[in-house]
């Protein structure tokens, strides 16, 4: 039997972790407010890192962390490690960093921050998932949370976008060639990947769990208005992607029919094909552009220039890259850029998401981390869950192959859910064969479901 210091530390394990499920799907939009290149919920992350470490020592409360939860960890820890020891065999590599950015954009303290911003990330999933592992209550916080956000960061967007036509600057969105909606992100694109994901999360809420039925359409208009506003190429060809996936799951030939249908029209009111037209055309002699434009930033920086030097410096390194965060590093490196490509004049990263980690961590552990980011999906796949449960488990690697930096942490959040959700799902016997048992979701009452003895018995639910 436990005793009252064992009782109250469980508690407050509980009540803690509830409002970081709170603070953390809140924060995680705020990707454009920084301070000193660091985001608000990366501050967050690391303090209830370490809040958390402190109740992990108290027996009581470590038991409760899921063996598959654990068996991720320990595999992110070996990846880690083999960062580590990259980041310092790499040392022995020149560098051309620019001057005057601070000691933290040197070598090797790049690869140091780096690697603090990706623990940030990964310890979201794992303490979002030690959360609602367990408990089903805190999966409905978790997915409510985060559905609010999104329609708080949406609405935002949609108000800016339709003052900056009257011209007034809110700040959520901007006009280039046309106006568009960026919310709390800065830029058009993210914002738009970043709504996939809520518009994933309201659907596997509503169908999946069966809640948030009376206001479901009110968000996914709110969401779906400011996910057309935000023009997002990226954004689009993700829905699109996790489309398919979820018809190639569910072996529906009329879904993958209806859902083709929809990719032309789709693109067209993205403008994702003029804008694939428009990476054709910068790609068309770019060696003689580049000669001829060395100051045009949207030519020889970013995603047009990391397509060209990833692949180079992938050739140069290809087992032990050139260490995390040091594409910048090496980016004015004579070698890679020959007698035709111009140096870059600022900080330039490779805009490439999860690909531009392959020169970095060379192809080895590149392959290690896509086999993480899968692990999700796998799990629910093995608990027989239902296939929109696992294209929420896959958004987050599909999304990093769509521009996402790895450090961003509300992808790491939805896997986190994903991840919980599935050993839920193990635990209790619930999971389904989505060939044979239609959608959606598991049952009402089993997901209301509280014990009624223990330490834990008030539940981390929402009402």
């Amino acid at each position: 039997m436990r005793d009252r210091g064992q009782l109250s530390v469980s508690s407050l394990f509980s009540r803690v972790s509830r409002i970081y499920v709170i603070g953390i799907c809140f924060l995680a939009p705020l990707t454009a407010v920084k301070v000193a290149d660091i985001q608000p919920v990366e501050v967050f992350s690391f303090l209830a890192l370490l809040g958390s470490l402190v109740f992990l020592f108290r027996s009581d409360v470590s038991a409760r962390v899921p063996h598959d939860v654990l068996a991720v960890m320990r595999r992110y820890g070996v990846f880690f490690v083999l960062v580590v020891g990259l980041a310092l065999w790499n040392l022995r590599l020149p560098s051309f960093p620019l001057r005057d950015l601070g000691v933290l954009k040197t070598a090797p303290y790049l690869s140091l921050a780096r690697l603090v911003q990706l623990t940030m990330a990964a310890a979201a999933l794992v303490l979002v998932a030690v959360v609602i592992a367990r408990r089903p209550g805190g999966l409905l916080l978790a997915t409510q949370c985060y559905v609010y956000a999104g329609v708080i960061s949406s609405a935002y967007a949609i108000v800016s976008w339709f003052a900056l036509l009257g011209g007034v600057e809110l700040g959520g969105a901007y006009f280039v060639d046309f106006t568009r909606a960026s919310g709390t992100f800065g830029e058009g694109g993210p914002f738009g990947v970043y709504l996939v994901s809520v518009l994933l999360v309201c659907i596997f809420r509503r169908f999946e769990l069966r809640r948030g039925i009376g206001e479901f359409w009110y968000e996914a208009a709110i969401l779906g208005l400011a996910f057309l506003l935000s023009s997002s190429k990226a954004g689009m060809l993700l829905a699109i992607t996790l489309l398919l996936y979820y018809a190639v799951l569910r072996r529906k030939v009329r879904y993958l029919l209806v859902f083709s249908l929809l990719i032309v029209p789709a693109m067209l009111a993205s403008n994702t094909i003029g804008g694939l037209q428009g990476y054709a055309q910068s790609y068309a002699n770019f060696d003689e552009r580049a000669r001829e434009s060395p100051d045009d930033v949207n030519l020889v920086m970013g995603r047009s220039m990391g397509l060209i030097l990833v692949p180079i410096m992938v050739l140069a390194h290809p087992v032990t890259g050139v260490g995390l965060g040091n594409y910048s590093l090496q980016r004015n490196n004579p070698d890679y850029l020959g007698s035709v490509l111009p140096e870059a004049v600022e900080w330039d990263l490779p805009g490439l998401g999860l690909l531009g980690y392959v020169a970095e961590l060379g192809i080895p552990l590149f392959l290690f981390l896509c086999w993480l980011l899968w692990r999700p999906v796998s799990l629910l796949r093995r608990s027989h869950a239902s296939a929109l449960s696992c294209v929420l488990g896959a958004y987050q690697i599909l999304a990093h192959l769509f521009g996402v930096q790895l450090n961003f942490a509300y992808p790491w959040i939805v896997s986190g859910m994903a991840l919980g959700y599935s050993i839920y799902l193990k635990d209790n016997n619930l999971g389904r064969d989505w060939d044979s048992v239609p959608d959606p979701g598991i049952q009402e009452q089993q997901i209301n479901e509280e014990p009624t003895a223990g330490p834990d018995a008030s539940g981390l639910g929402i009402g």
